[in-house]
């Protein structure tokens, strides 16, 4: 297993956040927002910049986390703009090496139950996959509460209806016990998906249900320590991706935690000691600590052999 970070979650000073990547032993990063911007929002000439950072910090970008399809089923300009996003995902994707480019499965609506849009969805998903496999990249599907495939069993049906190929999983066990209609997220969520696994997000949560909240690494109620030694006995050898998104000091507020990124979210709601930096650097020694003590593998420069 590998260990990587989402940099805005560490810091918007991206060299800054690259240099702290490396000290707390991460081989890669996986790419949302920088510089207060979007990775997809950056000209060209930016995503080289990125790229050569990278390459000073010998660091391999593994995904990039752009919020493909976090938008409105509904609303054809919104799923027009989302897919731009994603050919700008996919380009920046190709500058940089990275495997992965990040989806989801649209906001969840209450009006909408999932079963009267399902097919919108999967064909929308499968549009999205070929663009992907135009651009030789994997279109890799979170699982997040707040759109409509939540759990895994959710994502394995998509998987199965959706006809190319390159769709794998970005399994988020955390956000998992946000949605009370899911499934546990170990074993039954786990199960369902680890036959396709792109990565895995790593962060916590408790209690379960909808007034979850954010928690450190291997605090909460993700399961996270019986996912690790599943991911051992598997000789899984992917990414493990730090997701912080808790805050030593204060909560971050629900609209940033739906849609991350920028100063907002790395500084959270108290600067120093309570912002993103502080927090990552006590959830990735969490997260070190849970490999060492319950998969009996010793961590060395942010891999398991």
């Amino acid at each position: 297993m590998k260990l990587g970070i989402i940099t805005d979650e560490i810091s918007q000073d991206f060299p800054h956040a690259l240099a702290v990547a490396r000290e707390i032993g991460c081989t890669g990063v996986e790419l949302r927002s920088l510089w207060d911007t979007g990775l997809y929002e950056l000209s060209s000439s930016r995503v080289r910049t990125v790229r050569a950072l990278l390459d000073e910090h010998a660091l391999e970008c593994y995904n990039i986390a752009g919020p493909v399809f976090k938008c409105d089923l509904a609303s054809q300009r919104e799923i027009a703009q989302h897919f731009d996003i994603l050919k700008r995902c996919c380009d920046a994707a190709h500058e940089l090496g990275a495997p992965n480019v990040r989806a989801f499965t649209f906001w969840r609506e209450p009006s909408a139950p999932v079963e009267t849009v399902w097919g919108r969805i999967v064909e929308l998903v499968a549009r999205a996959a070929e663009v992907a496999a135009e651009a030789e990249r994997t279109l890799a599907i979170e699982n997040e509460h707040d759109t409509y495939v939540g759990g895994g069993r959710m994502l394995a049906r998509l998987f199965d209806e959706v006809e190319p190929d390159n769709v794998r999983a970005i399994w988020d066990p955390a956000n998992v016990v946000f949605d009370p209609d899911a499934e546990p997220p170990y074993p039954e969520g786990f199960e369902a998906v680890r036959e396709r696994l792109a990565l895995c997000h790593i962060k916590d949560a408790a209690p379960a249900g909808k007034s979850a909240k954010c928690v450190p690494v291997g605090e909460g109620d993700a399961m996270l320590a019986e996912l690790l030694a599943r991911l051992t006995r598997d000789a899984y050898a992917g990414y493990l991706s730090l997701e912080t998104h808790w805050r030593p000091e204060g909560e971050l507020d629900e609209q940033t935690l739906r849609m991350p990124g920028g100063q907002a979210f790395s500084a959270g709601p108290a600067e120093g000691l309570g912002g993103a930096e502080a927090a990552s650097r006590i959830c990735m020694a969490n997260l070190r600590r849970l490999l060492d003590e319950k998969t009996d593998t010793p961590t060395h420069g942010g891999t398991t052999q």
